[in-house]
């Protein structure tokens, strides 16, 4: 199945938030924050640029780049084992750079 996102959005796998602090505390299921707020933007997971007031407006971010987005953003998709999400680009806050 191919999926390719409309214009302004990406399409990003979840990276599934920690269980275990650095401490090694291990956090309970139940405690109401672990949507997930980290992803990876898929290959071919860029849609082309929005076009608002006839002005273009570029996607600032790139393929397999890791980012960091608002915890209720998005909508998820499931397709098989992989956890999916199509966002806005402008519910990603940021990039991460290792």
């Amino acid at each position: 199945m191919k999926l390719k996102p409309a214009a302004g959005r990406l399409l990003v796998v979840v990276i599934p938030p920690e269980d275990i602090t650095r401490g090694g505390i291990i956090l309970p299921e139940s405690r109401g924050d672990n949507k997930p707020t980290q992803g990876v933007i898929l290959p071919n997971g860029i849609g082309p640029p929005l076009v608002e007031f006839g002005v273009e407006i570029k996607v600032n971010f790139k393929e397999e780049q890791r980012v960091i987005f608002n915890r209720y953003a998005g909508t998820e998709i499931k397709i098989g084992d992989l956890n999916l999400l199509v966002l806005k680009h402008s519910d990603v806050m940021c990039s991460v750079e290792e």
